[in-house]
């Protein structure tokens, strides 16, 4: 199937072919007429004039048929759109009363309901607050499907349009489509022919821009309604797959539209798919782990580290270990959660003694504990931030030290000193105000994140990756080549999602909206991805996509440590990145790395 900007580009090619086809077939036919007698045979005018009428011929029957075997009428049908949109109105209307029906279910689960059930946790409760959690999106539900029904039925208006004038600009085509009807119409006179085969190219020109123009209106209406989809859907969020081995209203409340918590789009399914592959005795076992979880959190990230793909020895370690952690610190094995709750002591020392002052950002707010070592880890930072969201053994490791795979725990306590570099300093006015260095007392999970980025950023600049593949080396000054963040996500026990493959896709004028779609997509379903940004250069400095609510990715910045968000204008160049994500006025997005 050819892509939006495959048939763009072959336009543009089109229409190339066709100007350098008139450029030279205008000046021969005005030559013709000038030379023009009856009595002989033109000589070698004739000759150049058969040679480009036969190019012409060529063009017509290859070049621009096969573009326009590619440019067919602008899909979605606009009638099966407005068949959606009838499906929501009447989805809107079923979904109007349920939420207040759940809020009654609720009030009727008493304690008694639950006397022999012998359970350490208290049932009722726990219904009641996923129960809550559903109630509260049903009642989000109904309104969100109106709005969904609006945006569609516009969005098959404007396709009925689009298609309307690629009809238009088709019917135009179909008289100069071919050779013979060129030549068919083409007047007796001779000296009439140099203006009929101006108006020729002219009709061809008209046409084929017209036809792309369609496609560029419909392209442009189906981006502007998925994202005013996306904008409805807000927080209404109920995940893609219910696992067996999670209560279906636990796995509501486990659950959320902005990537966070344990069971992102996904992640229930992986657990099922690996549980099934384990054999009988190893299953009862993870279920066994399951059974016994004090919690539906603590159950909930018992299946995520099923889904990075454990073994039974590892998942039992670490469900040991989560028995030990408090709820509070079992939240915390979101990294995101983390990094908020315990923000990095980063200190700011202005040069001539000046006192030292806690770097914050723009908002006020201090780093994140996740930030990256130095200047050069922007990129396996983000890495290793993935992996942490990938895979909570992983994650488990970093933030408490214990290894669930070796057993074993990490004993250091620093703080860990660290010189983070330095840079200029300026008065508000943008004058400069002398220079300062940057310094940090790491705790411990911060250095474990450090030294676990500085060992990524090795990785990824080798002659191999991960999984022993030959890669085009990188020189570590240069940060992480994006060829090696795709090989690092799709690794076996790599940064991404286990199983999955990912491609570099640099981004341009022409894929911006493209690009920004197959980002978003992926977030919501449960994918983290490098983002590479920069100056009006090259790239510089990479961040990494963590989830997306409605037309804003969220993304963490290794720099400051702390999540942004990139709208889907500053993504696609309508506006300026913002000087959080990248500190330059000309700041872009000039690639992704994403599923393949």
């Amino acid at each position: 199937m050819t892509s939006y900007e495959e048939k763009l580009e072959l336009g543009e090619s089109v229409l190339h072919g066709l100007e350098e086809i008139g450029e030279k077939i205008l000046p021969i036919l005005k030559e013709f007429v000038q030379k023009f007698n009856p009595l002989t045979f033109f000589g070698d005018v004739f000759t150049a004039l058969r040679e480009i009428l036969h190019g012409l011929g060529d063009f017509l029957g290859g070049d621009l048929r096969r573009f326009l075997e590619s440019l067919r009428e602008p899909e979605p049908d606009p009638a099966k759109v407005r068949d959606l949109a009838s499906a929501f109105t009447g989805y809107a209307a079923e979904l109007e009363h349920h939420d207040e029906d759940l809020r009654q279910a609720k009030g009727s689960l008493t304690e008694q309901i639950w006397d022999d059930v012998g359970s350490k946790e208290k049932p009722a409760e726990a219904a009641r607050g996923s129960l809550d959690a559903l109630a509260a999106r049903a009642g989000q539900m109904g309104p969100a499907a109106k709005d969904v029904a609006k945006t569609l039925d516009a969005f098959a208006d404007q396709m009925a349009t689009a298609r309307e004038k690629y009809r238009a600009a088709r019917e135009e085509y179909e008289p100069v489509s071919t050779l013979d009807r060129i030549i068919d119409k083409a007047p007796a006179l001779p000296w009439h022919w140099p203006r009929y085969f101006g108006d020729v190219f002219h009709t061809l020109q008209h046409s084929i821009q017209g036809m792309l123009a369609a496609h560029k209106e419909a392209r442009a209406a189906g981006l502007d309604a998925q994202g005013q989809i996306r904008k409805a859907q807000g927080d209404v969020h109920l995940p893609d797959h219910t696992s067996p081995n999670m209560d279906v209203f636990a796995s509501i409340g486990q659950s959320s539209a902005n990537g966070s918590g344990p069971l992102r789009e996904g992640v229930q399914a992986r657990a099922d798919q690996a549980i099934e592959k384990m054999s009988a005795e190893d299953q009862a076992k993870v279920k066994a782990l399951l059974a016994n979880a004090r919690s539906d959190e603590e159950r909930a990230w018992i299946l995520a580290a099923a889904a990075a793909g454990h073994d039974v020895p590892t998942l039992t370690n670490y469900a040991n270990r989560l028995k030990q952690m408090s709820t509070e610190e079992i939240t915390q094995l979101d990294p995101r959660e983390y990094s908020d709750a315990h923000p990095a002591n980063v200190q700011i020392n202005p040069d001539g003694g000046r006192t030292p002052y806690p770097e914050v950002d723009a908002r006020g707010k201090r780093d994140g504990a996740f930030i990256q070592p130095d200047g050069t880890t922007c990129g396996s930072s983000s890495l290793v931030m993935a992996k942490m969201m990938n895979d909570p053994v992983f994650a488990m490791q970093i933030m408490t030290g214990y290894d669930a795979k070796a057993g074993a725990q990490d004993a250091r306590q620093g703080p860990f000193h660290k010189d983070l570099g330095g840079g200029r300093l300026t008065k508000p006015d943008g004058t400069p105000d002398g220079t300062y260095t940057r310094t940090a007392d790491f705790t411990p999970a911060e250095q474990r994140f450090a030294e676990a980025a500085q060992r990524m950023h090795d990785v990824t600049t080798d002659t191999h990756d991960r999984g022993g593949n030959l890669q085009f080396p990188w020189m570590e000054g240069l940060g992480t080549a994006p060829w090696g963040a795709a090989h690092e996500m799709g690794a076996p026990g790599g940064a991404g999602i286990p199983g999955h493959s990912y491609d570099w896709h640099p981004v341009n004028q022409y894929n911006q909206d493209e690009q920004f779609q197959a980002v978003a997509a992926a977030a919501q379903h449960g994918e983290v991805l490098p983002l590479y940004v920069g100056g009006s250069g090259y790239p510089q400095h990479v961040v990494l996509v963590t989830g997306c609510q409605g037309d804003n990715l969220t993304v963490y910045e290794p720099g400051s440590g702390n999540t942004y968000s990139v709208s889907r204008e500053e993504f696609t160049g309508q506006k300026p990145l913002s000087t959080a994500v990248f500190n330059d006025q000309n700041a872009r997005v000039w690639g992704t790395v994403t599923p393949q």
